[in-house]
């Protein structure tokens, strides 16, 4: 907050030492737009002023505010300073709780597989990051054996799922991932900007829904293994496809396409 004149300010948040005690590790407050920050006024010899001696401003004049979300580093480098080496850890420490955000690190070697029991976000820094030499300071991608989603309301962004990858709660959202052996098994998915690739050794279709409703893909890209299918949608699921470019066959029902290339 910029000093009046001649004045010095302080700005007060009485949440900051709460919230950073809840986490007792490397946490961050992240900001929203519907809380009250306190600016202290002091003159120059450090007497407050008699006019204003402190101004409640609503932090969204601002634009920003506190709320509870919670980041958390992840690393399996042990050299490297963060809250967990690995992120099934990170998910069930208690103090990571629904709404937190895990920031995930690229390593050579992978991530533990992982069940997802909490309304997280997950953010790894993406995959192919050495296609384009000298772009990347580290081209490592956060690459987890295999992923279980179970609670609601999940979020990965910029993951390499090595293996497979179950959703089996509603809401999830997946965007730019890099993804194998895929199953969805509830409703409301949304997959933008992912992945879909094959794996050796993987005999059956890439992406496979069973009972998932309004699932959605856009911008996204599909391989398939000789004799199966990149994408299933049987009669008890629904989804709708845009903007993809699919190699191989689809076995689809119930599902809205437009703008795909097929090859």
């Amino acid at each position: 907050v910029p000093p009046l004149r001649g004045f010095t300010s302080t700005l007060h948040c009485p949440l900051w030492k709460s919230m950073h005690s809840r986490s007792g590790k490397n946490a961050h407050i992240a900001l929203d737009t519907y809380s009250f920050c306190i600016i202290h006024i002091q003159n120059p010899e450090g007497q407050e002023d008699n006019m204003s001696r402190m101004i409640i401003v609503p932090l969204v004049l601002l634009a920003c505010s506190l709320s509870f979300a919670t980041v958390w580093h992840v690393n399996l480098d042990t050299t490297a300073e963060a809250d967990f080496t690995q992120i099934s850890s990170a998910i069930s420490d208690p103090e990571v709780v629904d709404g937190d955000t895990l920031y995930i690190y690229g390593n050579p070697a992978n991530y533990a597989s992982l069940i997802i029991n909490k309304s997280l976000t997950l953010i790894g820094p993406g995959y192919h990051l050495g296609s384009n030499p000298g772009l990347q300071a580290n081209t490592m991608s956060a690459k987890p054996d295999n992923v279980n989603i179970i609670a609601q309301n999940v979020c990965l962004m910029g993951l390499m799922v090595n293996n497979s990858l179950d959703v089996n709660a509603a809401n999830a959202v997946i965007i730019g991932c890099s993804l194998c052996d895929t199953r969805i098994n509830a409703g409301n998915a949304v997959f933008a900007g992912c992945y879909f690739r094959i794996k050796e050794g993987y005999n059956s279709d890439t992406v496979r829904l069973a009972n998932a409703t309004n699932t959605s893909f856009s911008n996204c890209i599909f391989e398939a293994n000789n004799g199966f299918h990149s994408l299933k949608v049987p009669s008890t699921s629904s989804a709708t496809l845009c903007y993809s470019v699919i190699r191989g066959t689809v076995n689809i029902e119930n599902t809205e396409c437009y703008n795909n290339i097929i090859y």
